[in-house]
């Protein structure tokens, strides 16, 4: 028989937490119902909530008045006979949103099947939409404190300061580098301007050159096509103006210098996807 992936005693613990530390209680938002395979379960974490959103203490004696008669006492009275680590909140947490996106994904699984059994269209659009809602909502990481990293980002200053290389990406453009100590991960970077700005070149510039260094470079475009982009991407490295070409303006030294581009280009580790 199929076994549903969930686990009571994690549940319980959860919700011992939140009923013993106020402070842990406060991150209830951390969770949602469904989070909980448990049906009484979910009566407690809603009334927790509940509790909170009217400003109230969390408590067994308040949260047996908030739930009524939706929970039976000796099932808080259980909870209140658990001992939890409160220093394992944040583990409980994650177990229970692994537990629960994996019930998410057998249920989808079944919502798939009889899509593609009852001949419906865009299936694959389906199930890779249904999948980035519940990868979505998957916390990756812990808080942490400032005692768990200071010392690591001192080490990088002092490292970053005693050196004469920039510590990211350079992006070939010098002034840039300075002021940017280059491309850093995880960094998401904009680059915003008027319309025929040079937005998109400038782009390019930086993918082709990073790439030309030896970098791996993924340029997706809404705008242009893949032939569009090498032709921009040639051109620039070549120092050719497209006015050159449509005004049959080339020289032989100009077709040289074509052809050594599109030599480099055809070496570098660009992936284009338009």
């Amino acid at each position: 028989m199929l076994q549903i992936p969930h686990n009571i005693e994690i549940e319980q613990a959860t919700l011992a937490c939140m009923l013993i530390d106020k402070e842990l209680a406060q991150e209830a938002n951390l969770l949602k119902e469904d989070d909980f395979y448990n049906k009484t379960h979910r009566f407690i974490f809603n009334g927790i909530k509940s509790l909170l959103g009217k400003k109230k203490q969390v408590d067994y004696i308040l949260l047996h008045e908030e739930l009524g008669q939706q929970v039976n006492i000796d099932d808080l009275a259980y909870l209140h006979k658990t001992y939890p680590i409160t220093s394992s909140f944040r583990q409980y947490i994650k177990q229970l949103r692994e537990l629960s996106d994996k019930r998410k994904l057998l249920s989808l699984t079944d919502e798939i099947r009889n899509k593609i059994l009852s001949g419906e269209d865009n299936t694959v659009n389906f199930a890779e939409r249904e999948v980035f809602k519940i990868r979505e909502n998957t916390i990756d990481s812990d808080f942490v404190l400032p005692k768990d990293l200071i010392m690591d980002v001192v080490e990088d200053i002092e490292k970053r300061y005693e050196s004469n290389e920039i510590s990211g990406l350079s992006t070939s453009f010098n002034d840039l580098d300075k002021m940017t100590d280059g491309l850093q991960n995880k960094d998401f970077i904009v680059i915003a301007g008027r319309p025929s700005m040079g937005k998109t070149a400038l782009a390019l510039n930086i993918g082709q050159n990073a790439a030309i260094k030896g970098k791996k470079v993924g340029i997706f475009s809404l705008e242009m096509s893949k032939d569009q982009l090498i032709k921009r991407m040639l051109l620039s490295e070549s120092m050719i103006s497209d006015l050159d070409i449509r005004g049959k303006n080339m020289s032989d030294k100009k077709w040289s210098k074509l052809t050594n581009s599109a030599g480099t280009l055809y070496k570098a580790n660009i992936h284009i996807c338009d």
